[in-house]
């Protein structure tokens, strides 16, 4: 049985005994009542008669026609009146002998009266007769009263003991009633309860282990089955991702070697590839030194395809050495004046801002934790790019600065020149990603890559805000050193 059928069972009987209760104490009081109310009744008609029988003694005395007026006065009162006990349909024993009774001793008394007016010679007897029956016929009906009077006390007198009783029998019942209840709701509900609650707190220090033994077929016995189908679920899940973790550890270690291992094949390339080339360009150029006489206008495009080619091809790699220094050389962290970085960078640059004739704004910089060289290089190629991709309509203009926040400073490079659309603005930050044609602006795609890993190494991003026809402004943060 479920525990709301059980407490509704249980509902039920509490009402079902307080109803019957009250039912039973109603009907007792309202016999109380009645019962009170004919034995004043009684005590009533016990006057009457014992008045009839004064009245009957004072016109044996007196002959007089007033007491034969006032006695049938107050017969005619006492029948007429409207006592709720002589209307009563079911009467008791002494009361139904006392209202055949009546109409006796009223015929007693005419005849009394009769022979009281014409008296015979033989009447004194009868008289007397009659008189002695009248007497007992009115004690008899007073006792009757009386008997009646004390028969309503003790009926009284015991439905209060009974109503004593009941009430006392109803509040036992009642506490244990409540009694059994707070027992069995302790037992069938606080108690598993708590044990759930315990195994909760340990099942939420990491014991999963655990499971509720408790086996019940009702509303609670289905919550510990949920809990224990939970706990199974979620062992199955732990296991599920320990085994995931375990694969992506496993994946993330073959592909972190499969990046060192592509890092350091770049940088052996990058740099075995060097002499070849250098070997190209010094015989290119001993051939246009001793050929310098040369007519042949195909020969000259042709040399001159071989040496552009042969530089591009040395500038790609020396960026290649510099990404995969960047990627597996060791930071070695020291307090570092952006001051000093940004002077660094901007000599480095010397000749390009002279050539462009641009206007370098520069604000007062932080100290940070970070690499001199590396963040050298991450403003020179910033201003650099700034400087190449100038408007052709205005002069050059670039402002460098920083924002301090909580945690962080935010550095910027901000420009006036052709701007990035923002459909472009995340992809010029991958490696040998390009949004011109060398013909319009030389480069290889890698001097972005380049400074997004700088900013990587030292726990910060880089980020470009730019609107295309204005400018653009590169930012990039590193955390405040305290």
């Amino acid at each position: 049985m479920t525990l709301k059928k059980k407490f509704l069972l249980l509902g039920i009987c509490e009402f079902l005994l307080l109803i019957t209760a009250a039912f039973y104490m109603a009907f007792a009081f309202h016999s109380v009542e009645k019962w009170r109310i004919y034995k004043k009744e009684a005590l009533e008609i016990e006057k009457n008669i014992r008045n009839l029988t004064i009245l009957a003694f004072e016109y044996s005395a007196t002959k007089t026609k007033s007491s034969i007026n006032r006695w049938f006065l107050l017969y005619d009162e006492f029948d007429q009146s409207e006592l709720l006990l002589l209307k009563d349909p079911n009467p008791e024993y002494a009361l139904r002998k006392f209202k055949d009774q009546m109409p006796i001793l009223k015929n007693l008394f005419e005849q009394i009266i009769t022979y009281r007016i014409t008296p015979t010679k033989d009447s004194q007897d009868y008289l007397t007769h009659l008189t002695v029956m009248f007497l007992n016929l009115s004690q008899d009906m007073s006792n009757n009263a009386q008997s009646y009077v004390y028969l309503m006390i003790d009926r009284v007198d015991i439905l209060q003991s009974r109503i004593v009783i009941t009430v006392i029998f109803i509040t036992i019942a009642l506490l244990c009633l409540s009694i059994g209840t707070y027992y069995y709701i302790n037992k069938s509900i606080f108690k598993p309860l708590f044990e759930l609650v315990a195994l909760s707190r340990e099942v939420g220090k990491g014991h999963l282990e655990h499971r509720s033994s408790i086996k019940r077929e009702d509303e609670l016995g289905v919550l510990v089955n949920s809990f224990n189908q939970m706990l199974d679920d979620i062992n199955q899940q732990i296991e599920k991702e320990e085994e995931i973790q375990k694969q992506l550890l496993n994946t993330m270690d073959g592909l972190q070697k499969s990046n060192s291992d592509l890092e350091q094949f770049a940088y052996v390339a990058s740099h075995d590839l060097q002499e070849p080339l250098r070997k190209i360009l010094n015989f290119t150029e001993l051939f246009s030194k001793k050929f310098v006489d040369i007519e042949d206008e195909k020969a000259k495009r042709y040399i001159y395809y071989i040496t552009d080619g042969a530089m591009r091809m040395q500038n790609l790699i020396r960026d290649l050495l510099s990404y995969s220094r960047i990627m597996n050389n060791q930071i070695e962290l020291e307090i570092v004046d952006m001051n000093e970085v940004l002077t660094a960078a901007l000599t480095q640059l010397d000749v390009k801002i002279k050539e462009s004739k641009t206007r370098i704004v520069k604000k007062d910089l932080p100290m940070v934790l970070g690499m001199a060289s590396m963040l050298t290089q991450l403003y020179q190629n910033l201003i650099g790019n700034a400087m190449k991709f100038q408007a052709p309509d205005r002069k050059p203009v670039i402002e460098v600065g920083y924002t301090e926040e909580a945690d962080q400073y935010t550095f910027y490079v901000k420009d006036n020149g052709i701007g990035i659309s923002k459909e472009y603005q995340e992809k010029i930050f991958i490696i040998f990603q390009r949004l011109h044609g060398k013909s319009e602006y030389d480069g290889n795609g890698l001097g972005l890559a380049i400074c997004t890993k700088i900013a990587n190494r030292h726990k910060g991003q880089l980020w470009v805000e730019s609107t295309v026809g204005e400018g653009s402004t590169f930012y990039f943060n590193i955390p405040v050193h305290h």
